[in-house]
C-alpha cells in the first residue's frame, strides 16, 4: 500500500499534465466556426503506463537491487522472487485515481539492469537462467528482455523459447514480449561487449536453456 500510494503521488502529475493539454484541445475543438470542416482533432487521454523500468545508474537505477533491500528477498532469483514480483505488478496495475494503458508493469530487462546482469554472472549453480525468467513472467510486465544468447543457437531453439513465452502470454491473457540476442562468435558463459553503450550493461551469454 506505501509504494502504491507514493507511486500514484509521482505520477498523478504527468496525468493531470497529459488532461491539461486535451483539454486545451477541446478548447480549440468548441471555437470550431460551425463549418464541420475543424482541422482540430478530437484528443482522448486514454491512461499512462505505469510500468516500473530499470536505468543503468549506478547507484539506484536496479529494480532487482531494489526487491533484494526487502526483507523478504535475500536475493533475486531465489525464495521470495515470485512473491515480491507480484505484489510490485499488483500495486502498479491499482495505482488509485489513475488512468493505465499498457504493460503496466514489472520490467526486468537483463542488459538494461546491472543486478541482473551481475546475476547472469554469477557460479554455474547460482546463475540467473532463462528458465528463471520465464517463471518470474507470470507474474510480471514482461517475458525474457533484453538476453544476449549463443550466435549458434538454432532455429528450433528460439521457436521453442517463443512458444513458451507465447503460452504463458495466451494462459494468463497478458502481454509479454520476447528479445534475445544472439550474439555471433559467442558461447554461453562467454562476457558481450556492447562497447561502452549508454544503453546496454554487459552481461555474461545466458545457456538456451
Amino acid at each position: 500500500t506505501t509504494f502504491r500510494n507514493g507511486f500514484a503521488e509521482r505520477v498523478r502529475p504527468v496525468q493531470d499534465a497529459c488532461l491539461e493539454i486535451v483539454k486545451e484541445r477541446e478548447s480549440l475543438w468548441d471555437k470550431d466556426d460551425g463549418s464541420g470542416g475543424s482541422h482540430f482533432k478530437r484528443w482522448i487521454y486514454l491512461g499512462m503506463d505505469t510500468s516500473l523500468n530499470p536505468s543503468l545508474n549506478p547507484e539506484d537505477g536496479s529494480i532487482a537491487a531494489a526487491m533484494e533491500q526487502l526483507d523478504e528477498l535475500a536475493e533475486f532469483g531465489g525464495p521470495g522472487t515470485l512473491g515480491v514480483a507480484a505484489e510490485l505488478t499488483k500495486a502498479l496495475q491499482s495505482l488509485p485515481d489513475i488512468r493505465r494503458t499498457g504493460y503496466c508493469g514489472l520490467m526486468l530487462p537483463v542488459c538494461e539492469d546491472r543486478r541482473l546482469a551481475e546475476l547472469a554472472s554469477k557460479a554455474p549453480n547460482r546463475q540467473l537462467r532463462i528458465t528463471d525468467l520465464l517463471s518470474i513472467s507470470s507474474v510480471c510486465g514482461v517475458g525474457v528482455d533484453t538476453v544476449p544468447v549463443p550466435g549458434n543457437c538454432t532455429v528450433q531453439e528460439v521457436t521453442g523459447l517463443i512458444l513458451d513465452v507465447s503460452g504463458i502470454a495466451s494462459r494468463w491473457d497478458k502481454s509479454l514480449s520476447l528479445r534475445v540476442f544472439p550474439v555471433p562468435g559467442k558461447d554461453s558463459g562467454d562476457l558481450t561487449i556492447f562497447a561502452d553503450s549508454p544503453y546496454m550493461v554487459d552481461s555474461r551469454i545466458f545457456a538456451m536453456q
